[in-house]
């Protein structure tokens, strides 16, 4: 009997973890950084951007006037809701304001300083003529400051009395304070895939598709890893199940494979053959090819039966529900308890044994 340890009803912290965290990558904060250090113009205002949008949490990317007086894009958050009293009483905004500067790597600092001082003033101006105040202004540039040149700065910025912060990139990295921070810079500068969504907001065969994608790509990983991704589509696989199901019809903390597969039989069974998804797995790119049905009879591979075997030795898995997931899951989940790790290949050869055993026993019942 194969079971499965489940609390019904609730889910572990682990487990809401692993639902941010997957796909889990090594997050390198140094590859972040070197793009930001060799980004130019567009691309790192772009980046930078990005960035601001994560570290400062009222941070909005606005363009305050029609005409170039601050860049292109004069960038502003409104620092806190609340307004001071100017002499003859009416109120005026505070403001804090971002300044983005990404110049050629060739680019002296005597152009570089004219650029800035450029910035300042229209940012002076604009306060003035929109009788607003500047609580404090962040320029953000893609090279560091050597001292010299922040005291040249200091001394712009003291002259129209008004508080600065430089952001250069590696103190913009230092301030992604979270993983999660982290983990969408990596993806915005193409070094890192996009997070996914929870398994579970996926109709039941777009949850088997990225659940597939997901083992293959795990075949790699650690035997711990390999055991959280397992037991964590496992868990969120029952959680198509109403609850109720396992209260009124099974007391126990362990899951029969029967029990299991009869209630998905009867909860994720797609309405439509037109939604139903066929899979070829490819030992060779170790990666899960999905077709949709007529695109499968179309390309000559489709086979009716719930997993075949084509003339290379390769399986296809033909999904109407989630039972052959389920499947799947215990056949891999033994391989990692008993050597470790495990293979998709041996996963599927299993199952294709194990149905074709069934088969047998199906035609030698009708026979007699």
């Amino acid at each position: 009997m194969h079971t499965f340890l489940y609390v019904v009803g609730t889910e572990t912290k682990r487990g809401e973890e692993m639902e941010r965290d997957f796909p889990s990558i090594n997050v390198n904060t140094w590859v972040t950084l070197k793009k930001l250090e060799n980004a130019t113009r567009e691309e790192f205002e772009r980046y930078a951007q990005f960035i601001l949008l994560l570290i400062h949490k009222n941070y909005n990317k606005t363009r305050l006037t029609k005409d170039d007086g601050i860049d292109g894009y004069a960038l502003l958050r409104q620092n806190r809701p609340y307004k001071k009293k100017d002499n003859d009483g009416s109120s005026i905004d505070v403001y804090e304001f971002f300044s983005i500067y990404g110049p050629e790597g060739k680019t002296d600092w005597s152009e570089k300083r004219a650029k800035i001082a450029k910035d300042l003033k229209s940012i002076v101006n604009y306060s003035n003529e929109s009788k607003s105040k500047i609580g404090k202004w962040f320029l953000i540039t893609n090279f560091d400051f050597i001292h010299s040149y922040e005291v040249e700065i200091a001394a712009m910025c003291k002259e129209v009395g008004i508080e600065y912060e430089l952001y250069y990139p590696q103190k913009m990295i230092s301030l992604l304070d979270t993983p999660e921070h982290v983990y969408k810079a990596l993806a915005f500068v193409d070094q890192a895939p996009s997070p996914r969504r929870k398994l579970t907001d996926f109709y039941f065969h777009i949850f088997a598709e990225e659940s597939l994608k997901l083992l293959a790509e795990y075949q790699s990983r650690t035997t711990t890893e390999q055991l959280e991704l397992v037991n964590h589509i496992y868990n969120s696989l029952l959680l198509y199940v109403p609850e109720k199901e396992y209260t009124n019809s099974y007391s126990k903390r362990t899951m029969n494979f029967r029990f299991v597969g009869r209630l998905l039989s009867i909860y994720t069974s797609l309405p439509n053959q037109e939604f139903f998804l066929y899979h070829q797995y490819s030992k060779e790119q170790k990666r899960f090819f999905t077709y949709e049905l007529e695109e499968a009879k179309n390309l000559g591979i489709f086979n009716d039966s719930v997993i075949s075997k084509d003339e290379k030795g390769e399986y296809s898995l033909f999904i109407k529900d989630l039972i052959p997931l389920l499947t799947i899951l215990i056949s891999v989940r033994y391989m990692i308890v008993h050597s470790g790790t495990y293979s998709i290949t041996k996963a599927l050869s299993h199952f294709y044994t194990r149905e074709k055993h069934r088969e047998q026993a199906i035609l030698k019942y009708n026979l007699g």
